[in-house]
């Protein structure tokens, strides 16, 4: 455990830009038939008084060999999705690093996708997207997706896909999510 906060505090000591405050931080444990599994996710919020907001947050499965980090900045737009920008960095063992930057222009509704591995660029997709949801598959993001779909219903999702078969590398997927009535407490992916 000791080495596991070590990182954290790696991933989460770098300086803050000016201005932001560190509104709250934690780290999900994951369970496997009863017993604590060697997988840990730490995450920290800070918030600026402009209500920008940045997410860090790792999982680390040393297990298997896997780090995932991720950086996630969010500016609130005056209207539709906020602008944001997400730097996901897959790390496997005895495999070249994958890095993936996406960032979302609200003014103009455009939704841009890079993908390098040791420097050399495997995606660069650009597209036009309205209303959806981004969801870079930890945890810590999990409870404001859950939250949209109650309210809004179905949207389109941008999900990294980390099953891509040369790889294993995060780049982006489109598919519709729906939010279940409150009363089963789920969702659904179609």
């Amino acid at each position: 455990m000791a080495e596991q906060q070590q990182r954290l505090h790696k991933l989460l000591l770098p300086p803050l830009p000016t201005g932001f405050n560190i509104i709250e931080s934690g780290h999900y444990v994951y369970w496997l038939n009863g017993t604590a599994a060697k997988v840990v996710e730490p995450w920290c919020k800070a918030q600026n008084s402009q209500g920008q907001v940045l997410v860090h947050c790792a999982r680390f499965a040393d297990d298997y060999g896997i780090t995932i980090l991720v950086k996630h900045h969010t500016s609130p737009a005056a209207k539709g999705n906020n602008d944001f920008s997400t730097h996901i960095s897959w790390q496997q063992q005895a495999q070249s690093d994958i890095c993936a930057q996406y960032v979302y222009n609200a003014e103009q509704q455009q939704f841009s996708s890079n993908l390098t591995c040791d420097g050399q660029q495997l995606i660069n997709s650009q597209q036009r997207v309205d209303k959806f949801l981004f969801f870079p598959l930890m945890r810590v993001f999990s409870g404001d997706i859950i939250q949209e779909l109650t309210l809004q219903g179905p949207l389109l999702t941008v999900v990294p896909d980390i099953q891509h078969r040369t790889y294993a590398l995060p780049f982006c997927i489109l598919q519709k999510v729906y939010a279940v009535p409150k009363s089963l407490g789920m969702s659904k992916y179609s």
